[in-house]
């Protein structure tokens, strides 16, 4: 067994008192996740009391409200009970009839982007299929559903 060479004595630190807590527990830790009993909320209380108040909309339930609301319109001599936003789509194709170039190129992006669904799904489904038979089958299934007419079974 060997000894060692160097005797290392630790430092102590010198005593120091700790400040007045303020009634906080000096056994209960306080740091991240756990702060001062002083510090925390009252039964009851809320953590923002003049927070957003009850009832209050945001944007979105607004917009939504405000574009689904129904009015009364004139067109072809009979009124008619629509939406705001068909309100709106109806002025839009009537401006893109007259000739309003804005009102075309608006149209435009909007069928690129919302265009007709049912043929979109069609071609996505289409889409999954590599080979070319299975394509064939597909749109042969295609054909046969979209020529049989309601209500027909197809036997």
């Amino acid at each position: 067994m060997s000894t060692p060479k160097h005797n290392i004595r630790r430092r102590q630190r010198p005593h120091v008192s700790k400040p007045d807590t303020g009634g906080h527990d000096p056994h209960r830790p306080v740091g991240y996740a756990n702060p001062p009993k002083a510090g925390q909320f009252k039964k009851g209380q809320s953590g923002n009391p003049k927070g957003r108040p009850k009832g209050s909309k945001n944007i979105a339930t607004i917009l939504n409200e405000r574009l689904n609301k129904r009015i009364t319109i004139r067109e072809g001599g009979r009124t008619k009970t629509v939406s705001v936003l068909e309100a709106k789509f109806i002025q839009l194709t009537k401006a893109m009839l007259e000739g309003d170039d804005k009102a075309t190129n608006l149209i435009i992006k909007l069928l690129e982007r919302y265009g007709d669904e049912t043929h979109q799904n069609e071609k996505e489904a289409l889409a999954v299929f590599s080979a070319e038979e299975d394509r064939q089958v597909i749109e042969e299934l295609l054909r046969m559903n979209s020529s049989a007419a309601p209500g027909e079974d197809g036997s």
